[in-house]
């Protein structure tokens, strides 16, 4: 498992875990759409993906 930062496109990051490689990590997040939202939506693309931990 490692620990990677998408940065979406308007700016937010969010740490997120992921069983797998970093290349299994740009795969699922990068230039995707996910809702960032907490009370509403916010549907933001990924535009970057870095890992910050094994």
């Amino acid at each position: 498992m490692i620990i990677v930062k998408c940065t979406y496109k308007n700016g937010e990051e969010i740490i997120s875990r992921i069983n797998g490689t970093i290349k299994d990590a740009e795969n699922y997040f990068l230039n995707k759409i996910f809702n960032i939202g907490s009370l509403e939506d916010n549907l933001q693309k990924c535009v970057k993906v870095e890992q910050i931990k094994n």
